[in-house]
């Protein structure tokens, strides 16, 4: 016990070191680069607009996506305006501390009658189908929209086949290593629940029109992904774009959708400057594009909470007067 306790001790401050040491690294860059990155910015303030929108519209319709499917398994039905309350509520927390969103969503679908094991699966449908559409995408993408030679392209498709289908057999792969005891138990508990949604799901049919919304609205929603990484970068290059941009934004995409690595703030700025370098670009850029997509993600977000809240007021100081 006082191995374990040591050991999640030294994980947590290990972890805020690591934390602060992005901060720091992502602050120093914007600091020693400031002038030129200001300048550019209010340029191409422009793009600055176009790209407010693009997250403006890739939250509502997110925040649909969920309402949908959400609404789509469960007997006791929510109201939208319910809904969207909590849920931007969510997103806050998880870009104050990771997962913590997560779980404030999930003890209000528990107040309302709805298991963890419930909500936790329809939670994995939503991020497996986006994750698996849009694995696909970049595929389709990969072939058409990048100039790569065609050997750089077989080998970038098979190398992404092969963590669709590691994803996808990951229970199986966990049972197989087990069952020779070269994992412990507990790992796979903790896989076992991970895929424990499965138990559900075989319970509910899909039918067109779910799917037909699930793939429908997770494409549009990669699409505007394509476009906000798109006008961030014109921010520094309107006269210019790195002509596999496409094959750019499919590394970073992939990288942002690893756990524990696109909500931390710090850790995915560096990570996108590291490319940037391997790209015959600057560190700095690939900081700030990124930094500049979370920023105005945020900015969305919190204006859209509090423009639903004052909203909400409104309707309620109509009714008091009526």
């Amino acid at each position: 016990m006082q191995i374990n306790h040591f050991n999640k001790t030294y994980l947590k401050y290990f972890s805020f070191i690591i934390f602060f040491i992005c901060i720091f690294i992502v602050s120093l860059e914007v600091y020693n680069n400031i002038n030129f990155i200001t300048d550019l910015i209010a340029l191409n303030f422009k793009y600055v607009y176009i790209l407010l929108v693009l997250q403006f519209s890739f939250l509502f319709l997110y925040n649909y996506r969920f309402f949908f499917s959400y609404n789509f398994f469960l007997k006791k039905k929510i109201k939208f305006s319910h809904w969207t309350y909590y849920f931007f509520k969510s997103l806050i927390y998880n870009n104050l501390l990771n997962f913590l969103g997560t779980v404030y969503r999930a003890l209000f679908l528990k107040k309302r009658g709805i298991s963890y094991v419930k909500s936790t699966g329809i939670l994995y449908l939503l991020y497996f189908s986006y994750l698996f559409l849009s694995l696909f995408l970049i595929l389709f993408g990969t072939l058409f929209f990048t100039n790569l030679i065609l050997v750089l392209k077989i080998l970038f498709i098979l190398f992404s086949l092969a963590i669709f289908f590691f994803i996808y057999f990951l229970k199986k792969i966990i049972t197989f290593i087990f069952k020779r005891k070269i994992l412990a138990k507990i790992t796979y508990s903790v896989i076992n629940e991970f895929f424990i949604f499965k138990n559900y799901f075989k319970k509910k049919s899909l039918n067109n029109f779910f799917i037909l919304n699930l793939f429908g609205n997770g494409a549009i929603l990669f699409v505007i992904e394509i476009f906000i990484f798109f006008f961030a970068y014109r921010i520094f290059f309107s006269d210019s774009y790195y002509s596999n941009i496409f094959l750019l934004f499919a590394i970073l995409f992939i990288l942002d959708k690893i756990p524990f690595i696109g909500n931390i703030i710090g850790v995915s700025e560096i990570l996108y400057g590291f490319i940037f370098v391997n790209l015959g670009l600057d560190f700095y850029q690939g900081v700030v594009i990124k930094l500049i997509c979370r920023v105005t993600g945020i900015i969305a977000l919190v204006a859209s909470y509090a423009g639903f809240l004052i909203f909400q007021l409104g309707i309620k100081s109509k009714l008091i007067k009526i």
